[in-house]
């Protein structure tokens, strides 16, 4: 079966690399237009091809992120990349772009990665939301947000929801706080079920619950590098009560 994928684009936190993914051949390398990841240097305005995948490629790929110096990157396939992966199940991977080499960090059954996994500066923390039983705490299958140590590989199940939805995660640089979008109660404060953005704080594991916009659509955070601003979309007339 052929593959698809979602082109993609994320800027180091550094401002100093992109990573790009595409069917583009912006180096000569890449003649067969199969789906690659390539690494854009400002400073020199030269594209590095950091994978180069058989044709016809065989899975999907989808969501990008990169760390702060460029050095990893973070992304959601269906491919059997690492060879830990011949059911093509929809897992994150973690790519060395000193060494291009691929780890795979999740291994699931059925395609339970939800959305887009973010990572923080130094790659060590990535987040992201998934349908999986990650820890023993999600065996009725519901969309929660995960936090993985990359350096342990060890899960964390940071929200314990009921037929809620959880999206749109976004890290801070030292990846100790977490904004992302729940329709969920976390703290009593969202009992109509409203879309609210929502920050976790993963050295008290306690979270404050950002907005208050009474049954209207929020979503999309963007946290900054020292986890005190966050932006975001909202067609709410309610309040914000952090940003």
């Amino acid at each position: 079966m052929p593959g698809y994928y979602e082109p993609g684009r994320a800027i180091s936190g550094d401002g100093t690399k992109i990573a790009v993914l595409d069917n583009a051949d912006p180096t000569g390398g890449n003649p067969d237009g199969s789906p690659e990841i390539f690494l854009f240097d400002i400073a020199t305005s030269t594209f590095t091809q950091i994978t180069n995948f058989a044709s016809p490629f065989v899975g999907s790929f989808g969501g990008l992120a990169i760390n702060a110096n460029g050095t990893r990157v973070v992304i959601k396939s269906t491919a059997n990349l690492t060879g830990g992966n011949p059911d093509l199940n929809n897992e994150i991977y973690l790519l060395d772009t000193t060494t291009n080499i691929f780890t795979q960090i999740t291994n699931t059954t059925g395609l339970v990665i939800n959305g887009s996994p973010v990572i923080n500066a130094d790659g060590t923390r990535i987040a992201f939301h998934a349908f999986a039983d990650l820890t023993g705490e999600n065996p009725d299958g519901h969309t929660e947000t995960f936090l993985i140590n990359t350096t342990t590989n060890t899960f964390i199940q940071i929200t314990h929801t009921t037929g809620s939805v959880n999206q749109w995660a976004s890290i801070n640089a030292d990846g100790t706080h977490i904004a992302f979008a729940s329709t969920a109660d976390l703290i009593g404060g969202n009992p109509d079920g409203s879309g609210e953005i929502f920050l976790f704080n993963t050295t008290t594991n306690t979270f404050t619950q950002i907005t208050n916009n009474m049954g209207t659509v929020t979503g999309l955070p963007s946290i900054s590098p020292d986890g005190t601003r966050i932006a975001f979309p909202s067609n709410g007339n309610g309040r914000a009560l952090l940003v």
